[in-house]
């Protein structure tokens, strides 16, 4: 592996661990008095994950960029305008992003058939009829996940933290072991 290769890993591995921890930084920031560093750590990590992200095959690289670029706009608005609990709005706009990747995939090739191509060649009908139904477990998740997310954001920023920062990691784990059984007992049938 080259060493541009290499950075360019290294940085992608910090701006994905930056964003796992995006709800506990945005909490300090806010809570410190501090926000202004996290906001300026947050727009660069953005910013070079977006460069980053230049070229990508993933079917998901044009939701990665536009997610990043929605978090400088969220942080130029916030910083703008000295409402930093804009900032809690970010895992909302997420999940508003990933609901509309998955709900307008429906309408072509679903995006968890266009995963699923990536490691098998083709899908007979009956896996196709399966990968739609989990692109609709994963809309209804994103559509409950952001409201979740929506409503801590309005009334408790620590739960707010709790649940963008670890427990929705939780959920998306949990569906995706159960979506994974169910998808071991079906390819039994």
């Amino acid at each position: 592996m080259s060493l541009s290769r290499q950075i360019k890993t290294v940085f992608i591995v910090i701006s994905i661990l930056a964003f796992i921890a995006y709800p506990f930084l945005v909490y300090y920031g806010i809570e410190s008095g501090y926000v202004g560093l996290v906001l300026v750590f947050l727009v660069a990590v953005s910013l070079i994950r977006v460069v980053l992200y230049k070229g990508s095959a993933s079917p998901l690289r044009y939701s990665v960029v536009f997610t990043m670029l929605t978090v400088v706009a969220i942080a130029i608005l916030s910083s703008l305008f000295k409402r930093y609990e804009l900032l809690l709005y970010y895992p909302v706009a997420v999940n508003i992003i990933f609901f509309t990747i998955f709900f307008t995939s429906l309408f072509s090739t679903p995006i968890i058939e266009r995963f699923a191509l990536m490691v098998h060649k083709e899908l007979d009908a009956k896996a196709k009829r399966y990968v739609y139904y989990v692109t609709v477990v994963w809309i209804v998740f994103f559509v409950l996940n952001g409201l979740t997310a929506l409503y801590f954001a309005l009334y408790d920023i620590k739960m707010w933290t709790l649940w963008c920062g670890f427990l929705s990691y939780i959920a998306m784990g949990v569906l995706g072991a159960v979506e994974y059984g169910i998808r071991k007992v079906v390819q039994k049938l």
